[in-house]
């Protein structure tokens, strides 16, 4: 049995820490939640959820090279199996957590404890979050 991962996506978003294990906890979260979409017979004949997946574990593992720490310490969420009788509402806790880890950037890219080396791995990460979010959302 799957249940809606809206619920979860929202306690994970609000008690989220803003700062890189957020981050991190935020990409993998959303990497694991489109690779089980993915795994819906029918719904990724284009690719485009692993192509989605595949970028956010990219992200996730520019973190974990720069703070091999972070698997540990950083709260990992699956959110398990994707609910077939709600497709929909699983595409928008994708979205969610995308837009939620946007926003952590926000929030950690000023902080002046960051090395140069934190900024440029925020700086790969946010590419492919943004390629992330262009294959889910169709938009380039």
């Amino acid at each position: 049995m799957s249940v809606s991962w809206l619920e979860p996506t929202r306690l994970l978003v609000g008690r989220v820490e803003r700062g890189i294990g957020g981050l991190w906890s935020l990409l993998y979260a959303a990497e694991i939640a489109t690779l089980q979409l993915a795994l819906v017979p029918g719904l990724d004949d284009d690719l485009s959820l692993t192509d989605a997946s595949a970028r956010l574990g990219a992200a996730v593992d520019e973190l974990e090279h720069l703070h091999p720490e972070l698997p540990q310490m950083a709260v990992a969420v699956d959110m398990g199996p994707a609910a077939l009788d709600d497709v929909t509402a699983c595409r928008t806790a994708i979205l969610t957590l995308i837009k939620a880890a946007r926003d952590v950037v926000g929030e950690v890219i000023g902080d002046p404890r960051l090395t140069s080396a934190d900024i440029r791995c925020i700086a790969r990460a946010v590419h492919r979050l943004t390629a992330a979010h262009g294959d889910l959302t169709g938009r380039a």
